[in-house]
């Protein structure tokens, strides 16, 4: 089961109302990494923590990258290009066991497929532990 949230971590109200939740989710039985997936957007947390804290439960990550336009609204990046820490993360997968990487593209500042190819890119640089 897959559940998504959006919020902001530094929202007080939306941390009230998921911390409830994650624990009614957790009393009723579903556990967040065995069965059910927690997916927090724009959530401003720390994504390589999680890694760490789910070292060897992770094989497949699945990857986005956001960045504010003009009007300081969150829009799809290719990988690199936004405002996420991804050699953290990826350093973080690594050390976890992540075998897979799925890269999803939106629309966003470019076309998708330019998008597709710069994150490609991305992965292979050293930047984010490639090549």
């Amino acid at each position: 089961m897959f559940v998504g949230l959006a919020s902001s971590a530094d929202d007080p109200i939306a941390r009230e109302t998921i911390r409830p939740f994650s624990e009614a989710m957790q009393a009723a039985g579903w556990l967040d990494g065995k069965n059910v997936r927690l997916h927090y957007r724009f959530g401003g947390g720390d994504p390589a923590g999680w890694l760490n804290k789910l070292k060897g439960r992770i094989p497949l990550l699945h990857l986005k990258d956001y960045a504010v336009n003009d009007d300081n609204q969150p829009v799809f990046a290719a990988l690199g290009d936004g405002n996420l820490d991804f050699p953290s993360i990826l350093s973080a997968a690594r050390a976890g066991g992540c075998e897979w990487y799925i890269v999803e593209q939106d629309a966003g500042f470019t076309d998708a497929f330019v998008a597709i190819e710069t994150s490609l890119r991305f992965l292979e640089s050293p930047a984010a532990g490639g090549g």
